[in-house]
């Protein structure tokens, strides 16, 4: 057997094992990915879990319900976030409400506070 004929199947075996090891790099990240998704939805499950306890709290003030809330809309599917809004709306007519919510409303996103103006124009609180 002469050189060249053994360096081409070693050419050949080290192409052969650098293709393996892109399709194993690829799975592998493939996982990763996959694993990355379902933990950051186990997590966006839990928070939901908790907040609407929260929420849900018989024990818990008013204010807290609608902070709560507040917080929750970033983590609401859109059919528990329509039970929120609605939960928003009865706390926004409680007495003191309106005077945290003027204090403290730098603190929330921008669309939750679209979400209020808009129920106090619905409702005219």
């Amino acid at each position: 057997m002469n050189w060249d004929a053994i360096g081409a199947v070693v050419e050949l075996l080290g192409a052969i094992g650098v293709n393996i090891s892109l399709a194993y790099l690829a799975y592998l990240a493939t996982q990763i990915k996959h694993s990355a998704a379902q933990t950051t939805e186990h997590s966006r499950a839990l928070r939901i879990s908790a907040i609407d306890s929260a929420a849900c709290s018989k024990n818990s003030s008013s204010h807290i319900r609608t902070r709560t809330l507040a917080i929750s809309r970033g983590a609401s599917t859109e059919a528990s976030w329509f039970d929120h809004r609605q939960a928003v709306a009865a706390n926004l007519r409680q007495p003191g409400i309106r005077t945290w919510r003027a204090e403290t409303r730098a603190i929330y996103a921008d669309d939750f506070e679209e979400v209020v103006e808009e129920l106090i124009r619905e409702q005219s609180l």
